[in-house]
């Protein structure tokens, strides 16, 4: 593993004590991409596009497009869906 880029989004649902969310920012090769501003940009006219309004799994999508990130998730058909509504379709991985 070279590194894993986790969305800052999923963070807070992690620190929420989500039991489905992993705690990957928590290993050292872990990077928090903030939401900044261009970021937001892009989630809002991405939830637009889908019609969905789960901004996390938006933001996931969105930011790993961004990076060529593949995705982990315990949401597999939501992300699936919003890259399809997208237009794009990255390796997805199920925990």
């Amino acid at each position: 593993m070279t590194g894993v880029t986790y969305y800052a989004g999923a963070l807070i649902a992690a620190e929420r004590r989500n039991p489905r969310m992993v705690n990957f920012h928590e290993l050292k090769q872990c990077q928090v991409e903030p939401l900044d501003e261009n970021l937001a940009k892009q989630v809002g006219a991405a939830s637009h596009k889908t019609g969905s309004s789960d901004v996390v799994d938006i933001s996931v999508v969105v930011s790993a497009l961004g990076q060529g990130d593949r995705i982990v998730t315990s949401d597999e058909t939501d992300i699936t869906e919003i890259m399809t509504s997208l237009g794009y379709d990255l390796e997805t991985f199920s925990v």
